[in-house]
């Protein structure tokens, strides 16, 4: 019964690529070339945040430049479905709230941010884990508010707040 939502999320995924949406875009488009240039020796210094440049540039050097980005979101999709699950769990505490999380998780905006390889996924799920680690008062969550601000511009502002949470408490 927990697998599901991955189940779901799979279907759904694998639906959008049959159905030909790929989003070629030039921001994707210039995600994937940015970190294919920070491994030819650029600098990591640029328009973007560095996370996806690195992270992603990583992956490129053994793959395709099409199919690997998008291969390495869909993953994503999937760990941040389960970060999202592992937040209602943490809220609620009721398995039933979280699978029913995890189906209209994956069903609505989580299946499509994971098959197109732009760096929502990859904030949403560092947003959601260091959430989860917040509540489970976990050292992890300065992992993951790090890299929430490795990703995007908005990080710093959920990193701020998560770090007056964490102030407050003390």
């Amino acid at each position: 019964m927990k697998l599901v939502p991955f189940i779901c999320l799979l279907i759904v995924q694998v639906y959008l690529i049959c159905t030909n949406f790929y989003s070629i875009s030039a921001d994707e488009a210039g995600h994937v070339i940015e970190a294919v240039r920070f491994y030819q020796g650029s600098s990591l210094f640029g328009i973007w945040l560095p996370f996806e440049k690195v992270f992603l540039g990583f992956f490129l050097l053994f793959g395709d430049m099409f199919w690997l980005p998008r291969i390495i979101s869909m993953i994503f999709g999937h760990l941040c479905l389960a970060s999202l699950m592992l937040v209602s769990y943490e809220l609620f505490k009721v398995e039933s709230v979280t699978i029913l999380t995890g189906i209209i998780g994956a069903i609505s905006l989580i299946a499509v941010f994971s098959v197109i390889p732009l760096t929502e996924i990859y904030f949403f799920t560092f947003v959601l884990l260091s959430i989860y680690f917040l509540l489970k008062k976990s050292n992890w969550v300065y992992l993951f508010t790090i890299l929430m601000t490795t990703v995007r511009f908005e990080g710093w502002i959920f990193a701020f707040i998560i770090m007056l949470i964490l102030w407050r408490e003390k």
